[in-house]
């Protein structure tokens, strides 16, 4: 269900599981869930497979709200860095 609530400080749009807060001055809010599915268990295989990837995203707390922010991230597969903020 997509909704867009508007007042004199900001405008919240949501749709889906994506939420976007627009504030006055300039800045803006994004919240999303993620659903992953469950993992399955397999048994270890005996051959060795470097096709492997790995996501990364460093954040801090802001103290003054409490809330994580992401300011650096990136992602790898089969060893070539893919992408990098």
């Amino acid at each position: 269900m997509d909704r867009f609530i508007q007042d004199e400080k900001e405008v919240l749009r949501e749709f889906n599981d994506l939420s976007i807060l627009f504030k006055k001055d300039g800045t803006y809010e994004i919240n999303a869930r993620y659903r992953f599915e469950s993992l399955i268990s397999a048994p270890m295989s005996p051959v060795y497979d470097d096709n492997i990837g790995c996501i990364v995203l460093k954040h801090t707390v802001l103290i003054v709200t409490g809330k994580q922010e992401v300011y650096a991230g990136g992602w790898t597969v089969n060893g070539e860095l893919l992408h990098s903020y």
